[in-house]
């Protein structure tokens, strides 16, 4: 493996700011406890991140954080709930097992056709090889 082709690709960098997915996080973290390289490459840009984010930072109005302390505890001097409140449940969304299902039942479905096409394939060579036995054995019947 080419690890300076695999640093130059930008993966590390996606998996530093969050936005790998999930098999390219795995192979990442797999291949930097093989290489120190990978490894190394990873620290450098984490710390370049946090030194970008500490030099561009900005401090948030100091009259924020009492504002915010006071809406807090404004809210919860009242209770959000009463006993009464109904809890409507929220609509729920195609999860990923879901869309697997449904890519499971997709393949069901071909495979069926696909089987049975394949059924009636064999069924009429079947018949033609019955039909074959059968005339040659009347024919030596003849004989």
């Amino acid at each position: 493996m080419d690890v300076q082709a695999y640093i130059s690709s930008g993966v590390i960098e996606r998996y530093a700011l969050g936005l790998s997915t999930a098999d390219e996080s795995s192979e990442l973290e797999s291949l930097a406890l093989l290489h120190p390289e990978i490894h190394k490459e990873v620290d450098e840009i984490r710390r370049s991140l946090e030194s970008y984010a500490l030099a561009h930072a900005k401090q948030p109005p100091a009259a924020l954080k009492e504002r915010l302390m006071e809406s807090i505890s404004q809210s919860s001097d009242t209770a959000p709930f009463s006993t009464s409140t109904k809890i409507r449940s929220l609509p729920t969304t195609p999860n990923a097992s879901a869309s697997y299902l449904k890519y499971a039942a997709a393949a069901a479905v071909v495979l069926l056709l696909g089987s049975a096409c394949l059924n009636l394939v064999f069924y009429n060579n079947w018949k033609k090889s019955e039909t074959l036995a059968n005339e040659l054995s009347s024919e030596k019947n003849r004989v």
